[in-house]
Order: structure tokens, then C-alpha cells, then sequence
């Protein structure tokens, strides 16, 4: 992992100033109704452009069974459906399964939402693969985040496949945008970010300003390296580990915008 300086930034995450930001926890609250507004850029063409990789590189085919964990409100899943697939989309965002079941109702796919935590997964191992986009991972701490690859694995059948797409911190930390601001429909939102040397994790203050109220968000993020995601992988069970950088398939290096791991479970039946 290469060493970063901590980014420091005036006035931010200061507890006194927002007591409703806190580093534990922090997830059950910004994945409310204004997650929506702060990533409304996040659609559905972009979501079948990722599914349509993952299939290819997992090699698995419908009408399998399949889990997409940290679902959010449901564009993956819904993409997964649309190829034939039996999707179930899990999350612990009430807010977002919501809005998931409705789509997911006003186009009639397949799919099926539960909510949960990731680190505890509700299902035995009838899946034949998982999916975990949009780095949604790193959430916990250091031995939590290693419960939620273990739960993962533990869901999976005999030889079924994990896709893992999470952020690359060699090129993301170098070119982290320390501030900036979003102003539409009516309302201002203000980003600010640092990396946490200290702590390994990428934090920001979301600052969202609608009809004169403010309110305030907190993110944060471990910020694993490569080597740290493969130690994982490989200490969680998962075997035949291939990388990638982006959704295009090239090679990982230190320059690729993404960190794409796709592993394997065991036949524990040998």
C-alpha cells in the first residue's frame, strides 16, 4: 500500500459543530431518501453495462439464483432480472429497498428484496453467485469487513462466484476532489473528503441544503489496497481470484479506476 499523507480540510467532520455525524453506524443514516439526491447519476444503463460483465467473467448463466448484496434501490438487481435471472437484492436501507419494490413492480421483473446486513446474510448456500457493487464494502471495521466476505461465502453453493467491485485506492486517493458543491432543482449539496491516514479510511461530510433547512451526512470507508483485498479473499476461502481494472476488462495496475476481484468458492463436497 503506498503511504498517503492525511488530506486535511477546515472546518470539517466536527462533531461539536454536527452532533448528528458519527463515524458508527453512520450507514444506517445516509442511506435514507437523500442518497437519491446526492447520486441521482447513478442509472440503470450504467447498471447493465456492469451486470453484462460480471456474467461474462463469472460465467454464470440464467436462470441461476443469484445475490446482490448492498443492493440500494435495486439497479442491479432489476438488470439481472431483465437477463433471465432470479435476483434477490439485499440491504439494510429501508428507504432504498422501498423505492426498489416499486420499480421493481412498475416493470414487472423478478426480483425480490430483503432486508439485512451484509454481515449476517438470512440464506443458507443455495446461491450460485453474489454481487457486490459500487464499493459497497469497507463500511465496518477491520474484522467486520472480513464477517462480510466470510457471510458471502458461507450463502454460496459449490464452486459459485463472488463478484467484487470496489474503488482503486492508488488512483482514487492521489486524485481525491477535496471540495465541491452541486447545486439543482433547488437544492445545494456540498461535498468534502479526505483520506484518514491514521485510520485507512476515505471520509466525507455531505452537507445538503433544501428549502433553508441543512442537513448533514457522514461517509467512511476502508481504504484497502490490492494485496489487503487478496489477503482477504484468500483468507475468507475463495480460490481461482482474478482482477481486473475497469468494467472494460483491462489488466489492474496502480492506474486503473476500479478494483475488480472476482472469487470462487471450494467444492466442499471433495
Amino acid at each position: 500500500m503506498r503511504q498517503y499523507d492525511t488530506i486535511e480540510l477546515s472546518e470539517m467532520l466536527e462533531p461539536q459543530q454536527h452532533p448528528e455525524l458519527s463515524e458508527t453506524k453512520w450507514y444506517e443514516r445516509s442511506f435514507g431518501p437523500d442518497y437519491l439526491k446526492v447520486y441521482p447519476h447513478r442509472d440503470s444503463q450504467e447498471a447493465m453495462q456492469h451486470v453484462r460483465f460480471a456474467l461474462e467473467k463469472t460465467n454464470v448463466k440464467a436462470p441461476s439464483l443469484v445475490l446482490d448484496v448492498g443492493c440500494g434501490f435495486g439497479r442491479h438487481s432489476m438488470a439481472l432480472s431483465e437477463l433471465g435471472f432470479e435476483p434477490v437484492g439485499l440491504d439494510l436501507s429501508m428507504s432504498l429497498l422501498k423505492k426498489a419494490r416499486t420499480e421493481s413492480m412498475e416493470i414487472k421483473t423478478t426480483s425480490s428484496w430483503v432486508r439485512g446486513d451484509m454481515r449476517t446474510l438470512p440464506f443458507n448456500n443455495s446461491f450460485h453467485a453474489a454481487f457486490n457493487f459500487f464499493t459497497s464494502f469497507g463500511y465496518f471495521d477491520d474484522a467486520e469487513n472480513e464477517r462480510v466476505l466470510s457471510s458471502i461465502y458461507s450463502i454460496l453453493k459449490p464452486n459459485g462466484k463472488f463478484f467484487f467491485d470496489y474503488m482503486n485506492i492508488d488512483y482514487v486517493i492521489p486524485r481525491l476532489v477535496r471540495q465541491d458543491i452541486i447545486e439543482k432543482n433547488g437544492i445545494k449539496i456540498l461535498q468534502q473528503r479526505r483520506f484518514n491516514a491514521d485510520k485507512k479510511r476515505i471520509e466525507k461530510k455531505i452537507s445538503l441544503k433544501e428549502n433553508g433547512d441543512w442537513r448533514y451526512y457522514f461517509e467512511s470507508v476502508r481504504a484497502y489496497s490490492r494485496k489487503e483485498i487478496d489477503l482477504l479473499f484468500r483468507r475468507t476461502g475463495f480460490k481461482n481470484i482474478a482482477t481486473f481494472g475497469d468494467y472494460g476488462g483491462k489488466p489492474y495496475s496502480a492506474n486503473s479506476p476500479r478494483l475488480i476481484c472476482i472469487g470462487e468458492k471450494g467444492d466442499e463436497s471433495c
